[in-house]
């Protein structure tokens, strides 16, 4: 059975997508029940194989958490050398057989990363043999992260977790740190702008006439019309591999017709997103990708409507997107009130789910095992349609 796994983007100084860290744990009630750790270690290793580490993070480095018994028992050997870092988490003993299978892992070509650093009997003796140091920025102080990069920093990347905001990202990255993890790139760089951007005008117009409940064919039509790069993104889109048509679609009458009402609607989601995106991170529009496919995959589950599911989880990260509050934007364009008032923080069962999928993408797994049964989901549709999502929203990331 499919355990709960997710992934937590690790970017570089300029904010470009370094690796991903998987956060992985079975259901609570699994573990609760396991008396043979090696046999379970072995089984997450097992499954992360069968799931593909590799097409999950798109080719880039994965920081993959260790238990004792993986690393003792040299279970990570079933794994690839290539861009993995073993992460040691920091409930380790540094024991005499823990040392010396860090030293034989490192030797044999692996990466190391001590989780949430603190000198210490337990963490002082890896050091010489890991690659990566990360430190919990809300845990410590900032003098004491200065003072750890400047103490271990010269041969080590310091590593910045818990970053979730635009100063603690300038904060890092100026006292030496390289690599930064946490969600500042999804939080609005500014709240002080109180009109729609010019350059997205002709988005904003779309959005709001494919968010009306009476889709109006022809008015969507006049709108992409006036626009070429709307046009020419439109059929990039249509003649792309995802679709397979057969023949090349050569007129907007004709790819509105073929894409239909909710293809139109999702198109102009995805495509007024990637557009604002502009100057973003690219991870940003990967994470609201992931969000929105996500949520429209267990929307059918959670008994909400797929397509709302789908605006609510794109327009969750609109605000960073654009830079101006959440509620300046909704006045100008009409959701769907359900989804209106989800985004607003109001409880329906559209806002629970968004709730439930922010936290599984925080791998806050005691939440997702408790909201889950709120939302009558299964473990094993979560996690499918996790992994779905993120195909989607990579696949998504490749053409728009």
């Amino acid at each position: 059975m499919l355990r709960y796994i997710a992934r937590q983007p690790i970017l570089d100084s300029k904010q470009q997508t370094f690796g991903y860290e998987l956060l992985y744990r079975a259901a609570r009630e699994d573990f609760a029940r396991i008396s043979d750790p090696e046999g379970a270690s072995r089984r997450v290793l097992d499954d992360l194989l069968m799931l593909g580490i590799d097409e999950l993070t798109r080719g880039r480095h994965v920081f993959l958490n260790c238990t004792q018994e993986v690393l003792t028992q040299r279970l990570v050997e079933l794994l690839p050398t290539k861009n993995l870092v073993l992460e040691v988490l920091e409930t380790i003993v540094a024991d005499h057989d823990l040392v010396q299978s860090c030293a034989e892992l490192k030797a044999a070509g692996y990466s190391l990363a001590l989780d949430d650093f603190v000198p210490n009997a337990n963490t002082l003796p890896l050091v010489e043999f890991v690659d990566y140091i990360k430190i919990d920025f809300r845990a410590l102080t900032a003098d004491q992260c200065r003072e750890l990069v400047h103490r271990f920093g010269n041969k080590i990347q310091f590593v910045a977790e818990k970053i979730e905001t635009h100063a603690e990202y300038a904060s890092a990255r100026a006292m030496g740190c390289t690599l930064f993890q946490g969600y500042s790139f999804a939080e609005p760089a500014l709240l002080t702008v109180r009109q729609i951007p010019s350059m997205y005008t002709n988005y904003v117009r779309l959005l709001a006439a494919t968010c009306k409940p009476n889709f109006d064919f022809f008015a969507v039509e006049a709108i992409i019309k006036t626009d070429v790069a709307l046009c020419y993104k439109l059929l990039r889109f249509l003649n792309s591999a995802a679709f397979c048509l057969g023949s090349d679609i050569t007129s907007l009458r004709q790819a509105l017709v073929i894409l239909g009402e909710n293809a139109i609607r999702r198109w102009v989601c995805v495509s007024a997103a990637a557009t604002a995106a502009k100057g973003k991170p690219a991870e940003l529009l990967t994470l609201a990708l992931l969000r929105a496919r996500f949520c429209e995959l267990l929307a059918g589950n959670a008994r909400c409507n797929p397509y709302h599911g789908f605006m609510v989880g794109l327009f969750s990260l609109i605000s960073a997107l654009l830079d101006m509050p959440l509620e300046n934007i909704l006045t100008h364009v009409e959701l769907p009130t359900e989804a209106h008032e989800a985004l607003l923080g109001q409880p329906c069962r559209l806002r629970a789910l968004l709730d439930f999928v922010g936290s599984y993408l925080d791998g806050d797994w005691d939440a997702v095992t408790a909201k889950s049964a709120k939302l009558e989901v299964s473990q094993q549709q979560v996690t499918s349609c996790y992994l779905e999502a993120a195909r989607s929203a990579d696949s998504l990331m490749a053409i728009v």
